[in-house]
């Protein structure tokens, strides 16, 4: 989670692609909450994305967030949240 942050749904395939129970899988990661994630991932990554038109950067970053297992109504909430603070708003 530290060097390559990920939604719960995504850990949870990726446990059970390994063979891990989906039961276990679902404890396991239950703590995980994908908003504040999925921010904190977005505001780091929009630092790298500055120079960049507004619809460039939208797309980038969604698709970045989406490449990370994050559902559209995360990725939009995040990609809103960060674009309305930086220079792309």
């Amino acid at each position: 989670m530290e060097f390559r942050p990920r939604a719960r749904r995504l850990i949870v395939k990726e446990l059970t692609d390994k063979g891990v129970a989906e039961e276990i899988a679902n404890d396991v990661t239950s703590d995980v909450d994908d908003e504040p994630l999925a921010l904190a991932i977005a505001e780091r990554r929009a630092s790298a994305l500055k120079g960049l038109d507004r619809a460039s950067f939208i797309r980038r970053l969604s698709r970045y967030l989406s490449s990370r297992g994050f559902d559209y109504g995360t990725v939009a909430h995040a990609v809103r949240a960060v674009s309305m603070d930086d220079d792309h708003s």
